[in-house]
């Protein structure tokens, strides 16, 4: 799935770029005047409002050596700014998913997705169809391995006694995202597990203060 949101997003910028031939040799505010019509994805925009062309194509190169070769240079700025997207923006919306979406038939899985997903984009129509015929563990380890590519925490596993709240997982990403901005947590649920909750940072089971702060985001 990866490869296949990769793909598309250098096809959406490379079409882009030829419709706008002269894009890198505007200004910042002549950039934005470009952007303002397209149908980009807004980390995409983001992505072209602040790279030079010699960096682009340096990203291109590299990227095109990931998809054959599955390694990518830490300073690939669009590798970086999908895998972004994907491990919070999207993530965050994976979260709000209801605990039993992948025991839904397919059909049921693409109706909650396309509400949660805008899948009236070529983005939105991928994402929708892919993770409607995946399972969401296969989904978020995806993520979570391409993320890897850029974080300093290669691992961060949340492990509770119950199955924690879509708000609740939320809150949680969102205060290591401001941690490590690629960090992707991953919840797991252990019924014998005493406590409630138990943080696992690379293999190594943290002191309570990560379990204190989850609990406290429950308030």
């Amino acid at each position: 799935m990866i490869d296949k949101i990769i793909l598309l997003c250098l096809s959406l910028l490379l079409k882009f770029l030829d419709e706008n031939s002269d894009f890198f040799e505007g200004t910042k505010s002549d950039k934005k005047t470009f952007l303002s019509d397209s149908s980009l994805p807004k980390f995409l925009e983001l992505y072209l409002l602040e790279v030079k062309q010699d960096k682009f194509m340096s990203d291109l190169s590299d990227t095109t050596n990931f998809l054959n070769n599955g390694i990518v240079s830490s300073s690939n700025s669009l590798v970086k700014s999908i895998s972004l997207f994907l491990s919070y923006s999207l993530a965050m919306k994976i979260d709000s998913l209801p605990w039993d979406f992948d025991l839904n038939p397919l059909e049921k899985r693409i109706e909650i997705l396309s509400q949660t997903i805008s899948g009236k984009t070529e983005l939105g129509e991928l994402l929708v169809d892919n993770i409607a015929c995946s399972n969401l563990h296969v989904i978020n380890n995806q993520f979570k391995s391409l993320a890897n590519n850029f974080s300093e925490n290669k691992s961060v596993v949340i492990q509770s006694a119950k199955v924690l709240s879509p708000e609740l997982k939320q809150k949680v990403r969102e205060y290591f995202h401001g941690v490590d901005k690629f960090c992707y947590p991953i919840f797991s649920v252990q019924p014998n597990l005493l406590g409630g909750l138990r943080v696992i940072v690379d293999g190594n089971t943290v002191d309570s203060s990560y379990a204190n702060m989850i609990n406290n985001l429950k308030v």
